[in-house]
C-alpha cells in the first residue's frame, strides 16, 4: 500500500493485536512505515548493488519524529547509497567499535603482556577505574573529541603529577585504538602537560630519631614498623619492600636479591645490607625458616600494600608534618652523598641508571654543606717566603 503519509495519518495508525502492516510513502522511493499493534517504525528499503539483494534499513520510531524530518533523513541515506555506501554495514561497523572502557581493558592487558612493572600496571588500572571509566567509559572511542579531554583534565589541575600520569594512560588507550584500526585520530594530541615540581622533603636527623623511637615504642603494628625501617635503612622503594619475600634474602651473607619483577627498572638488583636492617630481619625470622612474604597481608595480593595509618600516627605523635614513607628513600640517599659516599656506590643502592635522575629528584642540598665545602678549601696557607719591601 502506497500513501502520501502525513503526521495525522501516522498518529492514527493501528492494527489488530498480533498483526503488522507495511505502508509505503509516495514521495520518497523505498520509505515505508511498519505498524505493529499501535506502535510504528520507519524503514528504508533499498537494493544493495554489491550483493544484488533487497535490504531494509531501520530509521527511527514514528513516535516523536515528524514525517518531513524522516523524509529528509531517508533522502540523505539514499544519496549515500547512490555513492556506493552501505548504511547497514556501516552501522554494524559502528556498533563493533569498542567503548573507552573496553579499549582501556585491552590497554591494561597489553601492559601485562609487555611485562610492565606490576606497580605501574596497578597505578594505570586505578586511573582507569577511578577516573576514566566513570566519566567516559560508556562512549565509543571514536566519539571522544579533543575538547572532551581538555574539559576532563581540568579536574586534575591541582595535582600536576597525577594530571600528567592520567594523560599518559589516555594516550596509551587511544594510540592502541589507532593501531587496531578503530580510530582515525588521537584526541590526546595537544593535551598540555603541567610542570611538575621536584619534591625536596627530607627528614632531619632529629625527625628520623623521633620516628624510629616512636616505631620501637608502638607495639600495635610491628610489621609496619619493620617495613618502614627497611625503607629507612636501605633506601628501597616502598613497593619493593611490600613485595619482598624471605627467599629473596641471604641473611647470613647479608644480601637482598631483588628479582626483576619487583624492581622498577626491570633488572635484578643485589643489595649488601647494613647491620641495622639485618638486625631487624633476624628479629623477625630468628630461626631463618620462614617463607613467603616478609610482610604478609590479608588482601588478595598476599602482602601489605600500605602502612599509611601507622605512618600517620607516628608523624602526629612526633609533631612531624609533610613527610611520607617515600621521603625516607630520598633522606637516606641524601645522607649517603653528604657523608662522601662515591656517586657510583649511591647509584648502585638507588638502582638508577642515570646520575641526573638521582641528583635531580633524590639527593637534596643539606643545610651547612656549602659552608663546610668552602671552609675545607679556604683555610689561609702558611708560607716561609720573606716579604721584600
Amino acid at each position: 500500500m502506497k500513501i502520501n503519509l502525513t503526521d495525522k495519518y501516522i498518529k492514527a495508525l493501528s492494527v489488530p493485536q498480533g498483526t503488522e502492516k507495511w505502508i509505503s510513502d509516495t514521495q520518497i522511493h523505498g520509505l515505508c512505515v511498519r505498524v505493529r499493534n499501535s506502535t510504528g517504525h520507519w524503514f528504508l528499503r533499498y537494493t544493495d548493488r554489491n550483493l544484488n539483494k533487497q535490504r531494509k534499513l531501520s530509521l527511527c520510531p514514528t513516535n516523536g519524529h515528524r514525517v518531513v524530518d524522516v523524509r529528509e533523513l531517508a533522502m540523505e541515506k539514499l544519496v549515500e547509497i547512490t555513492k556506493g555506501s552501505d548504511p547497514i554495514s556501516d552501522r554494524k561497523f559502528t556498533r563493533d567499535i569498542p567503548t573507552v572502557t573496553e579499549m582501556a581493558q585491552e590497554t591494561m592487558a597489553e601492559l601485562v603482556s609487555l611485562r610492565r612493572q606490576p606497580a605501574y600496571v596497578k597505578q594505570s588500572t586505578d586511573v582507569v577505574n577511578n577516573h576514566i571509566t566513570p566519566d567516559m567509559g560508556k562512549r565509543q572511542v571514536t566519539d571522544i573529541e579533543h575538547i572532551d579531554l581538555v574539559r576532563f583534565m581540568r579536574t586534575f589541575s591541582a595535582t600536576p603529577r597525577h594530571h600528567n600520569f592520567i594523560i599518559s594512560v589516555l594516550s596509551r588507550i587511544f594510540k592502541l585504538s589507532l593501531r587496531w584500526g578503530y580510530a582515525v585520530k588521537d584526541p590526546t594530541i595537544g593535551l598540555a602537560r603541567m610542570k611538575e615540581g621536584v619534591r625536596k622533603r627530607v627528614a632531619t636527623d632529629e625527625e628520623l630519631a623521633a620516628l624510629l623511637h616512636e616505631m620501637d615504642q608502638d607495639h600495635s603494628a610491628p610489621q609496619s614498623a619493620a617495613l618502614a625501617k627497611m625503607v629507612i635503612y636501605t633506601a628501597c622503594r616502598p613497593s619493593e619492600a611490600f613485595q619482598a619475600k624471605w627467599d629473596h634474602f641471604d641473611i647470613n651473607a647479608g644480601v637482598w636479591i631483588k628479582p626483576a619483577e619487583t624492581v622498577k627498572t626491570g633488572n635484578e638488583q643485589v643489595v649488601e645490607l647494613g647491620d641495622a636492617i639485618l638486625q631487624v630481619l633476624r628479629t623477625m625470622n630468628p630461626n631463618g625458616d620462614l617463607s613467603g612474604y616478609v610482610f604478609p597481608g590479608p588482601g588478595k595480593d598476599g602482602h601489605l600494600t600500605t602502612i599509611k595509618k601507622s605512618w600517620g600516627a607516628w608523624c602526629r605523635r612526633t609533631g612531624i608534618t609533610d613527610l611520607t614513607l617515600y621521603d625516607m628513600r630520598r633522606t637516606l640517599l641524601t645522607k649517603l652523598m653528604g657523608a662522601g659516599v662515591d656517586l657510583k656506590t649511591v647509584m648502585s643502592i638507588s638502582n638508577h641508571a642515570s646520575p641526573s635522575v638521582l641528583l635531580k629528584h633524590y639527593v637534596q642540598e643539606t643545610a651547612g654543606n656549602q659552608r663546610n665545602a668552602f671552609n675545607s678549601v679556604q683555610s689561609i696557607p702558611t708560607t716561609n717566603l720573606k716579604v721584600v719591601s
